[in-house]
C-alpha cells in the first residue's frame, strides 16, 4: 500500500470514527469490514492496529480512545469536526449558527475505491447533513418572511435551493418574492435557470404548477399569490368583497 493510500485511509478512519451515528464507540470487526473487506480478520486487524498507532503518533495517543479491546472512538476534546458542530447547533434549534458550520457537501470528492462501504456511508451522510442545511434555511426563510423581511428571507431561500437544486417549491417562493418586490426580470431569469438545470441534469420540465407560476409572473398577475408564506388575505391587492374569500380560497404557496 503506497504512502499516499495510507495516509487517505487514515483521514476517511477518523472521518468515520468523528460521524458515524448513533454517536459513541464503534467495533473494531465493523472497522474491518469497511476499511479492509478483502482482507483476512487477522490480517485486517494488523492492519488496523498500525494505521491507529500512526495516527496516535501524529495526533496524540488521546485522540483515539479504545473502551476495552474492541470499541474505539474519538475524543472530541482533541479533534473536532464541523459535521458534529453543524449536528449540535441543529438539535438545539441554532438554525443559523448551524449553518456557519456547513461550508460545503459532507466528504466532497474523497474517494476510496476499495472501501465500497466507506463511500456508501459517505453518501448516506452527505445527503443526510445536505437535508438538514436545506432545512435550516427553509425555516430561517419561513422567519424572515413573519416579519415581512423579503431581502433576507431570498437570502435564505436561495441558501435552501443550493442544498436541493431541483425543489420547485423553493424557487418558486424565489420568484414570488422577487415579483412582489418588483423585479420581475430576475424572477424569470431565476426560474428559467432553474428550468433549465431541470433539464439538463434531470431530462424534465418542472411541474405544471412551477410553469403557471412562472407564466403568472411574467404577466404580471400576482393577485392569486401569496406575498408571504402562510397570507390568507392580501389587503394591498384590491378586489370586490364579492371575489376576495373565494381569491383567497385558492391562493398557492
Amino acid at each position: 500500500m503506497d504512502r499516499f493510500t495510507r495516509q487517505t485511509k487514515r483521514i476517511a478512519l477518523l472521518t468515520y470514527l468523528s460521524g458515524s451515528r448513533p454517536p459513541g464507540a464503534t467495533r473494531r470487526t465493523e472497522l474491518l469490514t469497511v476499511f479492509w473487506p478483502e482482507s483476512s480478520p487477522s490480517r485486517g486487524r494488523n492492519v488496523l492496529r498500525q494505521t491507529l498507532h500512526a495516527i496516535r503518533r501524529e495526533l496524540g495517543p488521546e485522540v483515539i480512545l479504545g473502551n476495552g479491546s474492541e470499541d474505539l472512538r474519538i475524543n472530541h476534546d482533541h479533534l473536532t469536526c464541523d459535521a458534529s458542530f453543524f449536528e449540535g447547533a441543529i438539535s438545539e434549534g441554532r438554525a443559523e449558527t448551524a449553518l456557519s458550520w456547513y461550508e460545503g457537501d459532507f466528504g466532497n470528492g474523497f474517494d476510496l475505491p476499495d472501501c465500497p462501504a466507506f463511500g456508501d456511508w459517505v453518501d448516506l451522510r452527505r445527503q443526510a447533513l445536505r437535508e438538514m442545511a436545506a432545512n435550516a434555511a427553509r425555516d430561517l426563510a419561513h422567519q424572515a418572511e413573519g416579519m415581512s423581511k423579503s431581502e433576507e428571507a431570498l437570502y435564505w431561500w436561495r441558501r435552501a435551493l443550493l442544498h436541493r437544486p431541483f425543489d420547485e417549491a423553493i424557487i418558486r417562493r424565489i420568484g414570488s418574492l422577487l415579483a412582489w418586490e418588483g423585479n420581475q426580470c430576475e424572477a424569470m431569469a431565476e426560474m428559467n435557470s432553474f428550468t433549465e438545470r431541470m433539464i439538463a441534469h434531470l431530462g424534465v420540465e418542472p411541474s405544471a404548477h412551477t410553469l403557471a407560476r412562472m407564466n403568472a409572473i411574467s404577466r404580471g398577475q400576482m393577485a392569486n399569490i401569496n406575498r408571504w408564506v402562510g397570507d390568507r388575505r392580501q389587503p394591498w391587492v384590491r378586489r370586490s368583497e364579492r371575489h376576495r374569500k373565494r381569491s383567497a380560497d385558492h391562493r398557492v404557496i
